[in-house]
């Protein structure tokens, strides 16, 4: 009996003392389900509301052209759907990353017949503004960043076989603009049509803002995909080759402490270097950056990074897609070294869309995953901080 009465003593303590560990509710894992088996939807960029909430920017199949169209979906602070807006047949190929401007977001769109460029607003709750025609006759957008309450996007020029990197004010107002040469007789054309109607064709565009104050831009440029430097005004001041179109930069994130972390790859071998000094002025190239294969990111993999800080110390937060078709996370540390790692998914196929930080210090992970295993529908799964702190 003296046990008996012992046990359920302890018992109780136990209970008690769970009762009083707080619950972490600030995680979730959500799948955006659609009735319409017609349809299939595309991650493309995700950021968090002012009331805890999601909007996400996704493509959708359309039966009336090769391009994706335009889909916008407001979840709430749990991931339940809340709202879906999409725009009419004359908006497809929507590009990433919906750009966070004084509150309001901001993507880019195109015309599936002319190609022309349109710059779309977006609110708090998740709806879109009528989309901006842009003047300069700006067409193909590729990527684009926030850079100063400005945007700067990175276009193609198909008459003259141009790159074109283009500083916009928020009503979609050019400021300034400078085109650089891909190279007479190259297959440009081919390339970023392909880019747009075709996912497994996807090229690495990016364009963002050097610790510095200048830009870089990833895509082609003199016959290569190159990573390239510019103040916009003449040439660039430096230039990270790629090897033509099968080898090059996939994604580029510039560090606090003016280093850059980057990925990279050269036909199906894929490297990441955590921490690197990129040469900003003269030609070096990208595949001197490569020092090993990730054996385990499939080729051709979406990859998304961002930094995260924990207290006093700052990581490094790698996303990709697996030979096993889950979502894999590295953490790195800020000398480079590998902390830790973590998959999600399980069976279905998963591909990644985006990486976003929240107000609360946690992640938000956007991609998609099939229902039935042959409906493509949007994933998102939410990392809080206390998650997080256990995985680094």
């Amino acid at each position: 009996m003296k046990s008996i009465g012992f046990l359920a003593i302890m018992l109780l303590l136990v209970l008690s003392a769970c009762q009083d560990e707080p619950i972490d509710k600030q995680h979730f894992t959500q799948v955006l389900g659609d009735r319409n088996v017609d349809v299939s939807y595309y991650p493309i960029s995700v950021r968090e509301t002012l009331d805890q909430g999601a909007v996400i920017l996704a493509g959708r199949t359309v039966n009336t052209t090769d391009f994706p169209g335009v889909v916008l979906i407001k979840v709430d602070q749990d991931g339940n759907f809340e709202s879906l807006h999409q725009l009419p047949g004359d908006f497809v190929n929507p590009i990433g990353g919906l750009l966070d401007i004084n509150g309001q977001y901001f993507f880019f769109c195109m015309n599936p017949v002319n190609f022309a460029a349109y710059l779309v607003t977006v609110n708090q709750k998740g709806e879109m503004d009528t989309p901006i025609p842009l003047s300069g006759s700006i067409s193909f957008p590729l990527a684009a960043t926030a850079a100063d309450n400005q945007i700067a996007l990175l276009s193609y020029n198909a008459v003259d076989k141009m790159t074109v990197v283009s500083l916009l004010q928020t009503d979609g107002t050019p400021a300034t603009s400078i085109a650089y040469s891909i190279g007479e007789g190259s297959d440009a054309d081919a390339l970023i049509l392909n880019h747009f109607s075709q996912r497994k064709s996807q090229m690495p565009f990016q364009i963002g803002t050097t610790p510095s104050g200048s830009y870089f831009f990833n895509g082609l440029y003199n016959y290569t995909l190159s990573l390239a430097f510019t103040g916009l005004s003449g040439a660039p001041t430096g230039i990270v080759q790629g090897q033509s179109t099968v080898g090059g930069i996939s994604h580029i994130l510039p560090l606090s402490d003016g280093t850059y972390a980057v990925a990279g790859f050269q036909f199906e071998e894929i490297f990441i270097r955590p921490t690197v000094s990129l040469q900003e002025q003269g030609i070096s190239s990208a595949i001197d950056l490569m020092d090993g294969n990730v054996g385990e990111i499939r080729a051709n993999s979406r990859i998304s990074m961002v930094e995260y800080t924990l207290g006093q110390a700052t990581y490094l937060i790698v996303a990709a897609e697996t030979e096993n078709r889950e979502l894999i996370l590295y953490f790195y540390d800020s000398t480079g070294a590998l902390v830790n790692r973590h998959t999600i998914g399980y069976l279905n196929a998963f591909n990644l869309g985006d990486l976003a930080l929240t107000a609360d210090n946690g992640l938000l992970v956007l991609g998609s995953t099939f229902t039935a295993g042959k409906y493509e529908r949007l994933y998102l799964h939410r990392l809080s901080e206390k998650q997080l702190a256990e995985l680094l």
